[in-house]
């Protein structure tokens, strides 16, 4: 796993430390020059060692050691590749005044440790020195208006990716599948109801699971017509409740099986 620079360099920290003085880093002094770690303070020494420590190879393979605001070109004579949004072990690059050319200000540069969004960043953290000021101090930076907290004689230029950084696939949003209506079930179409006029054979009985006294025997003859006055759960044996006589408001009778009646 790639290291990401957090807290100040020690003098075993050889990114940091001159060739001259036993370290990898081809960068100048810093100035005030850190007892242990004589690269530093400088934007300079600091955000090349910081790039080579996270690629981690035990030797100084980018050289980024000109001024600040000239990384970009220096990173892209290297074969890296720079982007505009700040990426995690990345180097963010800032140009003062309107010139690359120095005259103006040698610019700053920082070492990205965190994003709080890969593909739309809006806030980072970053590792940072500073030639005549501190050999480092951490740094939360806020987008703004793109020039990531920098002054205004700043402007951002972009971030050199690590040479083995891979954009981050954001994948394609998709809708909410519709799902398929499930068919409304028909109603149960039911063979009789309360008020059917029906003819009746056989007994009826006094409940309608088959039990109780036998209230009446029919024939089935026409003239012995009848209604239904209940219905009740068709599971049971004899689910439907006939009328004693042949009007729809005559007293209840008894109970019936389906087969026991006839529509008419």
């Amino acid at each position: 796993m790639n290291f990401i620079r957090t807290t100040k360099p020690t003098k075993n920290d050889k990114y940091y430390v001159r060739q001259a003085s036993g370290g990898y880093s081809t960068c100048i002094k810093g100035k005030p020059t850190d007892k242990e770690c004589d690269v530093l303070a400088n934007c300079v020494g600091f955000a090349c060692g910081f790039f080579n420590e996270f690629i981690g190879l035990g030797y100084e393979k980018y050289h980024l050691n000109c001024n600040a605001e000239n990384f970009i070109e220096r990173a892209i004579a290297m074969g890296l590749s720079v982007v505009k949004n700040p990426v995690p072990g990345g180097i963010m690059v800032w140009q003062k005044g309107p010139t690359l050319s120095g005259s103006d200000g040698a610019g700053h540069v920082a070492g990205c440790t965190w994003v709080n969004n890969l593909d739309n960043p809006t806030e980072v953290k970053t590792s940072d020195s500073g030639y005549g000021s501190s050999a480092f101090w951490r740094t939360t930076r806020k987008k703004g208006n793109g020039n990531w907290g920098a002054g205004t004689n700043y402007t951002y230029r972009g971030c050199i990716v690590p040479p083995n950084y891979v954009k981050p696939v954001v994948p394609t949003p998709t809708s909410e599948p519709t799902p398929t209506p499930e068919p409304t079930p028909e109603p149960v179409k039911q063979d009789f109801e309360v008020g059917d006029k029906v003819v009746v054979t056989g007994y009826a009985t006094g409940d309608s699971f088959g039990g109780g006294a036998k209230t009446a025997k029919y024939t089935g003859s026409l003239d012995e017509p009848r209604y239904i006055t209940k219905i009740t759960d068709l599971s049971r044996p004899r689910p439907y409740h006939i009328s004693v006589g042949n009007k729809l408001g005559d007293r209840d009778r008894g109970w019936v099986s389906k087969e026991q009646i006839k529509k008419i």
